[in-house]
């Protein structure tokens, strides 16, 4: 049995995340976000209850419950994913959308989220805290690093390196055995 969710970050991938967690029966607790001018709110009838920075509902994690970095912004989903492990000692679920597709081959680390229609092909490694959008398509042989953003539709060919905090636009098409920034291979 899954343990219910909490999501941190009120913004597109939360909301996309929710969905997914809800279409994989996943049951959500809340939303926690740092504008106090959503505290108290509600979003798809799930509470928005307060700052990611308060313990009270920190304590949960890891516990009673999982927890979600819903930014696409590396920097505050580095700062979040460092909260979660320091404070924490656990590291963000996946949001893998069912509509994916991901070789039973391919190997997915920590806090990813994969959107619909996304391919991963045998033999990729897709490292830790990385967002995919919908519909790209990541062939067989790529290494992906840690914190990579890849935008709706792009195409990337086999044997394909992505360093950490690669930004690879929506659309994008990638040629086969290309490094891509920073790589620790």
């Amino acid at each position: 049995m899954n343990n219910p969710v909490i999501i941190i970050g009120v913004n597109p991938i939360g909301k996309a995340a929710f969905d997914i967690f809800i279409q994989n029966e996943i049951l959500m607790y809340c939303f926690l976000d740092e504008d106090e001018s959503l505290h108290g709110q509600e979003l798809f009838d799930i509470a928005i209850m307060g700052s990611p920075k308060d313990d009270g509902f920190l304590k949960y994690i890891g516990k009673k419950c999982d927890a979600f970095v819903a930014f696409s912004d590396q920097k505050k989903r580095r700062k979040w994913v460092n909260l979660l492990e320091k404070r924490r000692k656990v590291l963000p679920k996946n949001a893998i959308h069912p509509k994916s597709s991901i070789s039973q081959y391919a190997r997915i680390g920590e806090g990813n989220f994969i959107d619909a229609g996304v391919y991963i092909g045998a033999n990729t490694e897709v490292n830790n805290f990385c967002s995919i959008q919908p519909n790209a398509s990541i062939a067989s042989d790529c290494h992906l690093e840690k914190y990579i953003n890849i935008g709706a539709n792009a195409a990337i060919s086999e044997r394909v390196t992505i360093g950490e905090n690669a930004l690879i636009g929506a659309g994008s098409i990638i040629m086969p055995g290309i490094s891509i920034g920073r790589t620790h291979k």
